[in-house]
This record gives C-alpha cells, structure tokens and sequence, in this order.
C-alpha cells in the first residue's frame, strides 16, 4: 500500500474514531439527561439575546419617561386649610337677647325690648308669669326638684315689661322715696326682669319674709342656696354686693344665665359684673 494511501486510511480511522465518541457522548447525555439541561441553557440564552436586542435606545427612554412620569398620576395633596381663628372667650353681656346680657344703672335696656320667646311659667306662684323659653323649662325642672326634696317653693314675680316696672318704680317712690326707690331693682330700663331671664322667689306659706332680707332664713333659701346654679340660676344681689350691683341685698332675687356659667360664677364667689368684668 502506498504512503499516501496510508495516510489517507489514517486520517478516516481518526474521523470514525472522533465521530463514534461523539456519538457517544451524545448517547450518554441524552441518557443522563445532559441534553436537556444544554437545550434548556440554550434557550435561556437566546431569550437574553432577544431581550438585549428589544431595549432599543428609544424604548429605554419611553421606559424611563414612563418612570418618571409615574408620580404625576397620583393625586396631588390638598393645603391643608388654615383653620380660622377660635371663636372669641369674651362673653356677651351687652346684646339684649344674650342670655348674660348684664342690666343695671350703666347697662340700662332700651324701653321697646321685649323677648321674642316668652312663655308662661307651670310653677306655683302668685299670678299668671312668663319667662323666656329656656329660663322657665329650667325654673321648672328646680321648682320640681326642691318639690321632691320637700321645699315648697313660689314664684313672686319673673317678666316684667318697661311700662310696669314704670308703675312699680312710681309706687316705690311714692311709698319709700326716690332714694330708695334707686336701690332696689325696679326701675324702668334697669331690671333685668324686663329680660325675661329674673324672677323674684318665696318659701311658701311664708308671706313675713316675702321680698325681705329675712327670706335668707328660711328652708327654701337654704334649698336655692345649694342647688340653684345646677339649673342655670345664680343669686343676682348677694350680701355686700350693693357698691358693685347698685342694688341692695335681695336673697329672693335669682337670674338664670345657664348651668355652665351659674356653676362658675357660684364657684368664684362673684356677682355677674365682677364675674365677667374680670374676664373683659
């Protein structure tokens, strides 16, 4: 055999050798299951190719515009509102429908006043009387409860028009004179009786001490002493008081000005003027 020949021979025992190993391999990957793991591993890295390949420049800049643009969707945040200011602490005491509206001989009320709500009062008293609404629902409510603790009480006098505290100052005047007539609270223009918010209180059965300073003995005052301003009402004319009050002692002499502020006021141990004069 010729040297080229041999050669020739050699080479194609070196291909069938190379080919039959291949086969080999192939036949022990395909049993061992290698070829599924190199399919699946050339397949993750075809899609990697294709991903790579679809961010173009311009799809990676409508990504990012995207991103950016993502915050505007959310609804912006209102201001918050600057609350206004609280409402004034200052109490009103000079409008004449204001349930603290103060009268005395600086604060007089104009002759024409008369309240939109008055209504007669279902207690026991002297006569037909009325009071504005929510004064005579309490004044009813403590007449009640003094009832079922075994005070009897009566009412004297509540609303009274500028036109019959005119009478009545005239009557005073006439029986007393001008000056004391000036002490006591029935003058026109300066009760608060023509506010429909004051009444003047007895112990029933107890005529001798009726409209007289020696009510301040008897059970019934004792009673109103202790539970008065839990119903809205304080002692109008305390003891001592008539240098600021302009008006003599009268422990019959109630004013309603409602619970919160009857409480207060009791609790400070002041009249009405001291009592708001010191928060004006």
């Amino acid at each position: 055999m010729r040297r080229a020949e041999k050669k020739f021979y050699h080479k194609l025992y070196a291909v069938i050798i190379l080919c039959a190993a291949i086969v080999g391999c192939l036949i022990y990957l395909t049993v061992t299951g290698g070829m599924d793991k190199i399919t699946e591993i050339a397949r993750n890295k075809g899609k990697e190719n294709n991903t790579t390949a679809a961010v173009t420049p311009s799809a990676a800049a409508e990504e990012t515009a995207s991103v950016t643009a993502e915050p505007s969707a959310v609804p912006a945040v209102q201001p918050t509102e600057t609350p206004s200011a609280a409402p004034s602490s200052t109490p009103d005491t000079v409008s004449d429908d204001s349930l603290l509206r103060i009268v005395n001989h600086s604060q007089p009320l104009s002759p024409d006043y008369v309240p939109a709500d008055l209504r007669t009062v279902n207690v026991n008293s002297l006569r037909e009387e009325q009071l504005r609404s929510v004064a005579a629902a309490s004044l009813e409510q403590m007449f009640a409860a003094a009832q079922a603790d075994g005070v009897q009480l009566t009412l004297v006098s509540a609303y009274r028009s500028y036109e019959y505290e005119q009478s009545l100052y005239s009557y005073y005047t006439e029986q007393f004179g001008q000056a004391y007539a000036d002490t006591i609270d029935d003058q026109p223009g300066y009760s608060e009786h023509q506010l429909g918010l004051a009444v003047d209180i007895d112990e029933t059965g107890d005529e001798a001490c009726t409209l007289d300073a020696c009510f301040d003995s008897t059970s019934a005052y004792a009673w109103l002493d202790a539970h008065a301003a839990e119903y809205g009402w304080v002692a109008r004319y305390p003891a001592g008081t008539q240098d600021e009050t302009g008006i003599i002692y009268s422990p019959w002499a109630y004013r309603y000005v409602g619970v919160e502020t009857a409480q207060a006021v009791k609790n400070s141990g002041q009249t009405l003027e001291g009592y708001f004069g010191g928060m004006q």
